[in-house]
């Protein structure tokens, strides 16, 4: 083991995602330990229910493969982390349960113990490499090499499911693996075990094609697996990989790929060898290999709950905890095993190329130790870059040249030269050929290079402005200028910011430069006269014509014409004045015109529509302030097909229950039967006799009006009663819902508490007692609930499924999951890129989704 591998990025090593995954992985490990503190096998088929983490004991092979998951992480007995009582515990109990080196007869995945055996021995020896004084694990290693010595096939050579009793290549590599961790680890192990893996291994590996056996030549079993595992078994007991048998067995390997589907990866076992095998080849098979099998494997990864974190397996490795584990320790592939090739000649272009990632590795660990740049390393590590790539010039490796123009971007970038580092991308980009894809980390860098390049044009854009506004004197077409440039200045940071993933302190050092950049905006807007911007942009836009997508000057138009629209809509109300409403409303024409939603960007669109929704809410305000109720009905219902509502849609609704209970008669708008309804209901007065229903309408009625308090004591005077029978449930119900908007969610709470188990499994009911949930900011519980309600709605009720799936989603939002929430959002995108077949759903998503990608951006 060693605590680095080749490439520390790139295709040949980990990337920012692969980083993520892995640490995620290792936090999903913590959350499923026992309580005794160590890792036990989970139901296949209900893992997802945290209850069913088995409370008390553990399994030396889920133990093992864990402690080892995090050892290769470099969180080890003597490094100061989050997990070293994780790691110090597990270590504890595998030691307490060695007994004579039989770990007290295990069983794994009901096969064979041997797996088990030999696994528990192989993360003790990796503890021991690290911790070489810690006498109680030294012993503990002495005896489990000792029974496993003696547990061997004499007459075959390797080991299999019973002491002294036959062999197969499964369970012989990972015997030898862990005898080669406690040989390293400086404890005898006797020559005759590795000299009988190597007979096991002749005898069942056909020299002709490289493939391996699993129990004899030529079984039906010579898979890729076993290829992969005869071919990393004798690189590990010395044969050079560069050996006939070891190049036609790297031909096999080299075509595993991760098959699966979300969060499932059917062969792990596969892609575990695969990748410990082709690391051992190197060169250009290991750097098509990697990035195809790492990326692969962190887009498999669970997002949500309590798979957050974990993979799920099958075949060979179904079972949760070790088909996580197996998943991390193939990321972990490039801090394991120092590769045995170095007796390999390395191609000039290859070589050139390990040089120079050599050297920039050297530069970026000086940077973290805070020490100043060596210019001639930097020169030199050019100087290798561009020698790759003219020997690599016309060649096939693409791969080894792509790599060669990161490293130079690379470079670029650490020297401040952000547009020659995006020119090196974009020539990395040109090499990949058609059909192929690009490593992983390619779009990662660019993402992060432009982001880079959005902060430093927001900053000098900023220093624009202030140069502008700490002047006495400046002239107007100046702080129009400022002005522009601060906006496309902002908008570019925003989109940016929202595809880069960050951490806390880049989160808020974008956050203080975009609230330094809106505070210059505002004064610099203040200063300009708005009007006559207005009106010098809408000259320009008549005399120009009309493209696909909105300019500089015309979304700055947009921002303008939006302020001025909802000032004099807000005036038309307050001063029921005719003249400020048709102001506006030549203002709100132009913003028509302009048309932002379908020519605007998509960043731009989620910025703008919820701005243009309250311009059409305001209208309706005003309309109504005007005795213009008709009007003011038809507006707020196109605003409801126009856009989508998100956060403002209770503020429509309530807008529009108040114009119906105002304009009841005569209003041929209505249909017959929703005038009828409120007709009846208005003209019955609450002193009259009414039946229990009737009275259920009216306080449904006071809702409606916005009157939750009368409403809230109206349903309690009804439950008081106790006549209501079957209707009991609904006045419950009714009554949780009024308190909650009267802003009484502890009351809410208990009403619900009246209801018996059966009435509370209701869908109505469960959905109000996830609203109250939120109410009373337990956010966490409220997404345990709709989660749950998913899970029974699945092929029940396709409507009331996406309705509890669009809550769930926003309730990720209150929580500031917003990660998540995007995850989740992606997730139902892929389910059904329709969203149910409702365009206006569909439209509110994809409005959640934007406003999502601006809060990741700007979260703390």
């Amino acid at each position: 083991g060693r605590g680095g591998g080749l490439g520390r990025g790139g295709s040949g090593g980990e990337s920012g995602g692969s980083r993520r995954a892995l640490h995620s992985g290792l936090d999903w490990l913590v959350r499923h330990r026992t309580r005794d503190g160590v890792w036990k096998g989970l139901p296949v088929d209900r893992h997802r229910d945290p209850s069913t983490i088995p409370e008390r004991g553990g399994d030396v092979g889920q133990t093992g493969l864990a402690l080892l998951c995090f050892l290769c992480a470099g969180e080890g007995p003597e490094q100061e982390g989050p997990y070293q009582a994780v790691v110090r515990g597990a270590r504890d109990w595998l030691v307490e349960r060695v007994g004579a080196g039989d770990f007290g007869r295990p069983r794994f995945n009901h096969l064979s113990s041997y797996y088990e055996r030999a696994i528990g021995t192989l993360a003790l020896s990796e503890w021991l490499q690290r911790s070489p004084k810690d006498e109680q694990v030294r012993e503990a290693v002495v005896r489990c090499v000792a029974y496993l010595s003696a547990s061997r096939d004499p007459a075959l050579g390797g080991w299999r499911y019973q002491a002294r009793g036959g062999s197969d290549t499964s369970v012989t590599s990972w015997v030898v693996l862990s005898l080669k961790s406690a040989e390293h680890a400086g404890v005898e192990v006797l020559p005759e075990n590795f000299e009988g893996a190597r007979l096991w291994l002749e005898r069942v590996t056909n020299l002709e094609t490289g493939t391996t056996g699993y129990v004899a030549r030529g079984d039906g079993r010579e898979n890729r697996a076993m290829a992969a595992t005869g071919l990393f078994l004798r690189t590990l007991l010395g044969e050079e990989v560069g050996s006939p048998v070891n190049r036609r067995a790297a031909g096999h390997v080299e075509r595993i790929r991760v098959m699966g589907r979300p969060g499932q990866v059917t062969n792990l076992y596969e892609v575990y060898y695969g990748a410990l095998a082709m690391y051992q080849v190197g060169g250009r098979a290991w750097r098509r290999f990697n990035p195809k099998v790492r990326d692969a494997l962190v887009q498999l990864q669970g997002t949500q709950g309590c798979e957050r974190g974990g993979w799920l397996g099958d075949s060979w490795v179904s079972e949760p905890v070790a088909a996580t584990c197996f998943a991390i320790l193939t990321l972990e592939t490039y801090y394991r095993y120092l590769p045995h090739r170095e007796e390999l000649q390395a191609a000039p272009a290859e070589a050139a190329l390990e040089e120079a990632s050599a050297l920039l590795n050297e530069l970026e660990e000086s940077a973290a130790a805070g020490e100043a740049q060596d210019p001639g390393r930097i020169l030199a590590a050019q100087a290798s870059f561009g020698r790759a790539l003219r020997l690599l010039a016309g060649g096939p490796d693409w791969d080894l040249a792509v790599e060669a123009r990161l490293g130079l971007a690379q470079l670029a970038a650490r020297e401040g030269d952000v547009a020659g580092a995006l020119r090196e991308l974009e020539a990395a980009k040109g090499l990949v050929p058609e059909g192929e894809l690009p490593p992983g980390n390619l779009s990662e860098r660019e993402r992060s290079l432009l982001l880079v390049a959005a902060l430093q044009g927001a900053e000098a854009a900023l220093g624009v402005a202030r140069g502008v506004l700490g002047r006495e004197v400046a002239e107007p077409s100046e702080r129009q200028a400022a002005l522009r440039e601060v906006l496309r200045a902002r908008a570019e940071l925003v989109e940016r910011a929202a595809r880069t993933p960050l951490d806390a302190r880049g989160r808020e050092t974008i956050q203080d430069l975009l609230s330094a950049l809106d505070a210059a905006g505002s004064v610099l807007i203040e200063a300009a006269d708005r009007d006559e911007l207005i009106e010098t942009e809408l000259a320009r836009l008549r005399a120009s014509p009309r493209r696909a997508q909105l300019n500089e000057g015309e979304r700055r138009l947009v921002l303008l014409l939006v302020q001025r629209a909802h000032q004099r809509y807000q005036q038309a109300r307050d001063e029921r004045s005719q003249a400020r409403f048709l102001q506006a409303e030549g203002d709100r024409e132009a913003l028509i015109e302009l048309d932002p939603l379908a020519r605007g960007a998509p960043a731009e669109r989620a910025r703008v529509e919820p701005a243009l929704v309250s311009v059409e809410l305001g209208r309706a305000s005003a309309l109504v302030a005007l005795e213009r109720q008709a009007e003011a009905l038809f507006a707020l219902e196109a605003c409801r097909k126009t856009y989508a509502l998100g956060g403002v849609r209770s503020e429509l609704e309530l807008l529009e229950r108040a114009l119906l209970l105002r304009v009841v008669r005569p209003l041929a708008q209505l249909s017959p039967e929703r005038r009828a309804r409120l007709e009846a209901l208005l003209s019955a007065a609450p002193g009259e006799s009414l039946s229990g229903g009737e009275q259920l309408d009216w306080a449904e009625l006071l809702l409606l009006r916005g009157e939750a308090l009368e409403a809230a004591r109206r349903y309690q005077a009804l439950l008081r009663g106790g006549s209501l029978g079957a209707l009991r449930v609904q006045a419950l119900l009714g009554c949780a819902r009024a308190q909650r908007l009267a802003g009484e969610p502890e009351a809410a709470w208990a009403a619900l508490q009246e209801l018996s188990a059966a009435e509370g499994a209701r869908l109505d009911v469960l959905e109000e007692r996830c609203r109250i949930l939120r109410a009373r900011g337990q956010e966490e519980a409220a997404i345990g609930e709709y989660v749950l309600a998913l899970g029974a709605l699945e092929h029940e009720d396709d409507s009331a499924w996406w309705r509890l799936a669009e809550d769930l989603a926003r309730t990720y939002v209150e929580a500031k999951r917003y990660r998540e929430a995007r995850t989740f959002l992606e997730g139902l995108r892929s389910r059904d890129r329709e969203f149910g077949s409702d365009p206006q759903r569909r439209a509110r998503f994809l409005k959640l989704m934007r406003e999502v990608d601006l809060l990741a951006a700007r979260a703390d």
